[in-house]
């Protein structure tokens, strides 16, 4: 499987956590990003998110299963910074933003 850069919505880390269901698609994610089959890709907004919503006392999550799964998702994640900027959104990074809103990988083929 080619490495993936992904935006993970906290629904699927909290889903992945809380399911005794090994087989669930949340929790392939969670073991795709261990093997690094997927690059998290995440700002400091979305790691205040996740580590917000995990927190929450209704999921029981251990301080330790948050800290080491905001840990592998820093350490192994690609950051990215955004900034308005007349209209227009930048991307430090990985991307730029395009008229046409898709995000250009700047080791493949240029955006059109």
């Amino acid at each position: 499987m080619a490495r993936k850069y992904v935006v993970i919505d906290t629904n699927v880390l909290v889903s992945a956590l809380i399911t005794r269901n090994e087989s669930s698609p949340t929790v392939q994610i969670l073991r795709f990003l261990a093997t690094g089959n997927i690059v998290p890709v995440y700002s400091d907004e979305i790691v205040k998110e996740y580590n917000e919503v995990l927190r929450r006392a209704k999921f029981k999550l251990s301080e330790s299963i948050i800290i080491n799964l905001l840990k592998d998702i820093m350490d192994n994640g690609l950051k990215f910074h955004l900034w308005l900027n007349h209209s227009h959104i930048q991307k430090q990074h990985i991307a730029k933003y395009q008229k046409n809103k898709t995000f250009c990988d700047p080791d493949s083929r240029p955006c059109r």
